[in-house]
């Protein structure tokens, strides 16, 4: 007795092999994709809190060009004051203001010390009523809360 096996179409062994690598390269994509999208978010957070950062150093400095004694000798030194767009100018205010309820952003300014040959000093000196360390920072609540800080020095140089 003879024994023939057909040897058209696919077993139940290679469709269950077939099926399981599709499964797994499908699933890897996925993981992969996943991964991706979660790595152009953070940085798509961290470049707005960059520009964020910039534009407060930025608007910090407009408010020193539009006076000195009017809108920075008047603000109180490690207080931290929330920057707001309103009606097509900056303001200040000491209430928090979330930015696009993502981020919040404010600043803080600090006294700064000058040696006897005019330079920055961070411990003795002689108080300089011109000049303003500024520290502007930027938090982000998306996912987890992350902070980040960018400091400058900013001067009366328009004597205003």
């Amino acid at each position: 007795m003879k024994h023939y096996f057909s040897k058209n179409g696919f077993g139940l062994i290679e469709i269950i092999i077939g099926a399981a690598v599709i499964t797994v390269t499908f699933l890897a994509f996925s993981s992969f994709y996943r991964q991706a999208l979660l790595i152009s978010e953070k940085t798509t957070v961290m470049a707005q809190s960059n520009m964020l950062l910039v534009e407060g150093v930025e608007v910090v400095k407009l408010m020193r060009d539009k006076g000195w004694n009017a809108n920075i000798k008047t603000l109180a030194t490690s207080t931290p004051y929330y920057i707001i767009f309103n009606g097509g100018d900056w303001q200040i205010s000491t209430t928090s203001t979330p930015i696009d309820t993502v981020y919040t952003r404010w600043f803080v300014l600090e006294d700064v010390f000058r040696s006897g040959s005019d330079d920055i000093v961070t411990t003795g000196g002689i108080y300089s009523s011109s000049t303003k360390k500024v520290i502007v920072t930027v938090q982000s609540n998306k996912r987890a809360t992350t902070t980040e800080s960018v400091q400058t020095y900013i001067a009366n140089i328009f004597n205003n």
